[in-house]
């Protein structure tokens, strides 16, 4: 979470969430739920796919993405 620019702190803050359970997800030790990737994922404005990888593949993917959809003509910038 640190390199999109959240912590663990604004998990608890935005949405409304304990510390422990953002402890525990946080340092990947609670188990998945989709309804949880879906909310997180959203928090984080990234793909659901993109929590069960790790992040520097995640990056490396939407990296990937962007350029091709640059190449592509179909960019949203």
């Amino acid at each position: 979470m640190r390199h999109l620019g959240k912590r663990q702190a604004d998990l608890v803050k935005e949405l409304g969430w304990a510390k422990g359970r953002a402890n525990k997800f946080y340092h990947g030790q609670h188990p998945y739920r989709r309804e949880i990737v879906n909310e997180l994922s959203k928090w984080l404005e990234i793909s659901p796919y993109e929590l069960l990888m790790p992040p520097e593949e995640a990056l490396m993917l939407r990296r990937l993405r962007d350029a091709a959809l640059d190449v592509a003509g179909l960019s949203a910038r």
